[in-house]
């Protein structure tokens, strides 16, 4: 990461905390703050992004395999497992579907750029302190559960989890965002 975005990142009000456990939710939390109101398109889909880094944090964290490539794919494993509550299935939901309006529609919508970057903090929040293993925080689990691909399957109805190709968090993968 160049010096000048690390720094960004590390500076952020809100999500510099974040740096240490994945820098990339750092700079992508920061970057949405920056663009708020300036660029609100870009503060949706670097939230959006913010949303893709934790759900694929968690995977990795849990150990869990995914059937499939997505971030739906990735909050439907992390949800069918207890790993995520609804409610919380529902924010990375939302940073998903509005940062493809933003990115598809041209929106330039300041409103849904703030509520973007409100849910992301909540979602760093929620990632922070799972990390240091302090319960609280906008209703989640305290711990994602790790759980094993059988178990995993039979609570997806049968469906088998294939590995998902990516590398660690943040590094290029054969997938792609959705």
């Amino acid at each position: 990461m160049d010096d000048r975005l690390r720094d960004l990142a590390k500076a952020s009000p809100n999500c510099g905390i974040l740096y240490r456990h994945q820098p990339l939710l750092a700079l992508y939390g920061a970057l949405a703050e920056l663009n708020v109101f300036s660029n609100s398109n870009a503060a949706q889909v670097q939230a959006g992004r913010f949303g893709d880094v934790l759900a694929e944090e968690l995977v990795t964290r849990t150990g869990l395999r995914v059937a499939g490539c997505r971030q739906v794919d990735r909050l439907r494993a992390l949800t069918d497992t207890g790993a995520l509550t609804p409610e919380v299935h529902d924010a990375f939901d939302r940073l998903r579907r509005d940062r493809n309006l933003a990115a598809h529609a041209h929106l330039f919508d300041t409103t849904r750029a703030l509520e973007a970057v409100r849910l992301a903090y909540e979602l760093g929040v929620f990632h922070h302190r799972d990390r240091l293993d302090r319960p609280g925080g906008a209703g989640h689990r305290s711990r994602p559960r790790r759980v094993s691909a059988a178990t995993a399957a039979r609570r997806q109805g049968g469906r088998e989890h294939h590995t998902d190709p990516r590398g660690a968090p943040g590094a290029p993968s054969a997938c792609t965002s959705a």
